[in-house]
């Protein structure tokens, strides 16, 4: 689908839309492919309600119990009009289901995940201000990343013990206005880091208390 055809389709989308009324899959008004408003989804068998929606008006938080561990039935969603939250899901291992993704048009955070190795799945997704990803114990590389590019708010990789690999984000070129934070990940080679970053013009820019250089 065409990039401009898109970012025009979320302003009409997003015209009326509040993003301080949630909603949950049992009380969801689909208009087609599309879902109205801000969606919770903490079970596996609300994630299976999506099925088919390609357009999430509002914000998506994904923060799961132990039954959430699949998330196949997103596989047609294409555009979320507010923040992708993926937080919690003690059982979900990968997010590849979500390869339709083309747009978030706010933040992408990806937080307190144990099963999670990396972000493949996000690969076709555009970002438009934040990427927040903390606190994923099984984290050892941000493979899905490789296409972000600008960063307008916040770039925040933090607390992730098994992390070693963050080169995906080695085609990022524009954060001017952004805040950046690579820290306490602690296998992660201090010296890799900060080389690549070297280059990076920021707001502010933290990288710290990574692991030691090899």
């Amino acid at each position: 689908m065409n990039r401009t055809f898109i970012t025009l389709t979320v302003l009409f989308i997003l015209a009326g839309c509040s993003e301080d009324n949630p909603v949950s899959p049992d009380s969801h008004s689909v208009y087609g492919p599309r879902l109205q408003g801000n969606v919770v989804l903490r079970t596996q068998a609300e994630v299976n309600e999506l099925q088919g929606v390609r357009v999430i008006t509002g914000n998506l938080l994904i923060q799961g119990d132990e039954s959430l561990d699949d998330l196949t039935p997103l596989q047609s969603l294409q555009l979320i009009g507010g923040s992708l939250t993926i937080e919690k899901c003690a059982a979900l291992t990968s997010l590849a289901p979500l390869d339709s993704l083309q747009l978030i048009v706010h933040t992408l955070s990806v937080r307190t995940n144990t099963m999670i190795k990396n972000l493949r799945g996000l690969d076709h997704a555009d970002v438009n201000r934040s990427v927040i990803i903390a606190n994923n114990d099984g984290l050892t590389d941000l493979s899905g990343l490789e296409k972000l590019r600008k960063v307008l708010f916040n770039l925040n990789v933090s607390y992730c013990d098994l992390l070693v690999d963050i080169s995906a984000l080695s085609g990022v070129t524009d954060l001017a206005n952004a805040a950046v934070y690579i820290r306490n990940n602690p296998i992660l080679d201090q010296c890799v880091v900060s080389e690549m970053v070297s280059t990076w013009v920021c707001e502010s820019l933290v990288v710290a208390d990574n692991g030691d250089c090899q």
